[in-house]
């Protein structure tokens, strides 16, 4: 609730820009900081900042793309997001397989 607020006070658009740069300000602290608190408390931060990504990318779109074509555009949307859902976690195995375990937080 309290980001949806947020969201409408500042945009849409500086939204997403904001979380993403925190959210990967949060990935280099969980890389470099041996810390099991720190890196549990990033990762929830992190997946709280990631959570309203796709619904923001979703209600832009319904302004930008024609009603004709509102349908069909959100199942490409929907498509390519669930196509990188599997196919990303894929790679991330076949480089740990070759360069080691260190390699899964980058990706």
């Amino acid at each position: 609730m309290t980001l949806i607020q947020l969201n409408h006070l500042i945009g849409e658009f500086n939204a997403l820009v904001i979380y993403a740069i925190i959210s990967i300000a949060l990935e280099v602290t969980i890389w470099f900081v041996p810390s099991l608190i720190e890196n549990a408390v990033a990762v929830a931060v992190i997946g709280v900042l990631l959570g309203p990504m796709y619904p923001i990318v979703v209600n832009h779109s319904i302004k930008i793309f024609p009603k004709w074509s509102l349908g069909g555009a959100l199942g490409i949307i929907a498509g390519f997001g669930q196509a990188g859902s599997a196919f990303l976690p894929f790679i991330t195995g076949v480089l740990a397989a070759k360069f080691g375990i260190g390699s899964l937080q980058p990706l």
